[in-house]
């Protein structure tokens, strides 16, 4: 529970909480349930809170909601869903509509070509890079 709260205690979090809510409030409770589920978390101080080896979840899928980064059993494109962190925070309530439902419509419906997606190659771009990027590869979950 401690990672968790360090994950969501950052600089971002009156927009994760307030511009962003509707995702962000849905990354929370999906994450505290996954947690319960036997989800493993990790933080990056700062930036955002990391769902990993979720049951919950297809193996090697990922998803971000607000500052909630989760992914099921192998998943590793964290660097990539905290691009859609950052479409969260631009786009604050329009997020779900805009690049939440057109990116899972296409991971279910055309998984071959998900990376095609203007939602997609958009959070590519946003994706962080150096220090940031670094912390959040090196993440180590913990139980």
């Amino acid at each position: 529970m401690l990672q968790l709260m360090r994950g969501i205690i950052h600089p971002w979090a009156i927009v994760d909480f307030t511009w962003a809510l509707p995702q962000s409030l849905l990354g929370l409770i999906y994450s505290l349930i996954s947690l319960v589920a036997g989800a493993r978390i990790a933080s990056v101080p700062g930036h955002c809170c990391i769902v990993a080896e979720n049951p919950l979840m297809p193996d090697y899928s990922g998803i971000s909601l607000g500052p909630f980064l989760l992914g099921g059993a192998g998943f590793r494109s964290w660097v990539h869903e905290y691009g859609h962190t950052y479409q969260s925070r631009i786009l604050g309530p329009f997020y779900l509509i805009v690049i939440g439902v057109p990116s899972f419509l296409s991971a279910l419906l055309r998984p071959s070509r998900h990376s095609e997606l203007y939602a997609e190659r958009w959070a590519n771009a946003l994706a962080p890079t150096g220090e940031l990027a670094h912390r959040i590869n090196a993440i180590r979950t913990t139980v």
